[in-house]
């Protein structure tokens, strides 16, 4: 980590935004803190996130594998003297530990931070696999079925449900061929006039646009803006920096301004120069995750 994001500090400025420039000491310390990020910390409504965070870790591990894991971590914590043996119990205190957060964050798809969780709890589905088999041995041989019959039951209860998520799922995951937020980025500047200061709203708009602009070179002579970021002073300075075109009236001494007024002093400031960029078609989405 410290690497990451040491390297940030030393890096040049490029891009379209330079998050919070992190050369300089405080911009630095606002990234690695998540300033931004603070105020999605929702404690009141944590209760019932963490209800939908639970109820979306069991729909993803599935009715057996919720089972299977759940009787895992009851064969080690029967287990007085092992415990600890192994790390199972670790990985399932870290898996709620993301779970914690996931209900603690309020943010958009902050289900996301689930999917650490499901791999932290393989060792527990592990353990509890090894002790359906036994069980489901001790069962066969009590009614004199073959050892066979016991383990194909296991394999089909295991495997089963997975496989059909995948067919489920896998046409809704599959977005190699669409081509929305490409033909929207490319409309969209293409339409701009010469010089254009176009200002995005939203982060489908604006890394569309910043990716299409920016990384494939598409309309150079067209600087593309994010209004929400128009407020804070080190956006400011990097968009001096890339464009310095491109005029940017000061906003006063603190961050607090407003989308639309700073995108109203932007227009005053440039003639004319300043457009809205079209609102971005809805993106596809891909489907629940497996």
């Amino acid at each position: 980590a410290l690497t990451v994001f040491g390297s940030l500090a030393l890096a040049p400025a490029v891009g379209p935004v330079n998050w919070y420039a992190p050369q300089q000491v405080d911009g630095w310390l606002r990234l690695v803190s998540a300033d931004a990020y603070r105020g999605l910390l929702d404690l009141p409504g944590a209760p019932l996130r963490l209800a939908a965070a639970l109820r979306t870790l069991v729909a993803n591990l599935g009715a057996v594998g919720a089972v299977i894991t759940a009787a895992g971590l009851q064969e080690v914590l029967a287990r007085r003297r092992a415990r600890g043996v192994g790390g199972t119990l670790t990985c399932a205190a870290l898996a709620l530990a993301y779970l914690v957060f996931t209900a603690l964050y309020a943010a958009r798809d902050a289900d996301a931070y689930l999917l650490p969780a499901l791999v932290l709890l393989t060792p527990a589905a592990a353990i509890g696999i090894r002790a359906a088999a036994g069980t489901l041995q001790d069962v066969a041989a009590r009614i004199g079925a073959p050892p066979s019959a016991a383990a194909a039951l296991l394999t089909v209860l295991v495997l089963g449900q997975p496989a059909v998520q995948v067919v489920r799922l896998m046409p809704a995951l599959d977005l190699r061929t669409d081509r929305t937020a490409a033909e929207y980025a490319a409309r969209a500047l293409d339409d701009a006039p010469p010089r254009a200061v176009l200002v995005a709203h939203g982060d489908a708009a604006t890394f569309a646009l910043w990716y299409t602009r920016y990384a494939l070179g598409r309309r150079a002579d067209v600087a593309v803006l994010n209004d929400d970021l128009l407020a804070h002073s080190w956006y400011r300075a990097h968009v001096t920096r890339l464009h310095p075109d491109v005029v940017l009236p000061p906003l006063g001494a603190g961050d607090g301004v407003d989308a639309e007024t700073a995108v109203a002093l932007l227009k005053g400031a440039n003639q004319g120069r300043v457009v809205r960029a079209p609102v971005a078609p809805t993106m596809a989405e891909p489907g629940p995750r497996p």
